[in-house]
Order: structure tokens, then C-alpha cells, then sequence
């Protein structure tokens, strides 16, 4: 199993919510470290640019297209019916 931690400006471009959103896509699902090393370049590069942090819905949108380009045609868990996203589990 590989280990990983966000770094200072990973944790200050996210919110509380999509922080704990990362680490149980890398803990919890075993999302491969590239996708999420992607996604995460997308929103440091948003969270600096709009100069405030990626929610967990932006965060959500920019692992998917991550995982679009990196691994077209994956599957991922989806929520139950009455939850508020269609895609993710967490």
C-alpha cells in the first residue's frame, strides 16, 4: 500500500471536506496515485487562481475528468438514490 500526505498548499487549496474527500479516494477506494496526483494539480492551480479553496464539488468534478483521461471507461462507486452526488460514495 502506498502512503501519502498532502503538503501545506494542498490542504490550504481545499476545503475541510475535500481534503478528507482525498484521503478516503487513497485509503479507502485504493484510487490510483495518478489520478488523484492530477486532480490535485487542477485545484491547487484553481484554488490559486479564484484565491480561495476547491469544495468538494469542484474537487469531486476534477477527479472525475482526471479519471476520465487517465482511465476511460473505469467504474467508480456510486451513492445510494437519496444522496446528494450521483458519482462518488464518499
Amino acid at each position: 500500500m502506498e502512503y501519502r500526505m498532502l503538503s501545506e498548499l494542498e490542504r490550504r487549496s481545499l476545503t475541510p471536506d475535500a481534503v478528507q474527500f482525498v484521503y478516503r479516494l487513497l485509503y479507502v477506494y485504493r484510487v490510483p496515485c495518478a489520478i488523484l496526483e492530477r486532480a490535485l494539480l487542477e485545484a491547487v492551480l484553481l484554488g490559486r487562481m479564484r484565491s480561495a479553496p476547491v469544495d468538494l464539488a469542484a474537487l469531486e468534478g476534477l477527479v472525475d475528468r482526471a479519471f476520465d483521461s487517465e482511465a476511460p471507461g473505469a467504474t467508480l462507486p456510486r451513492r445510494g438514490a437519496g444522496d446528494a452526488s450521483s458519482r462518488w460514495t464518499c
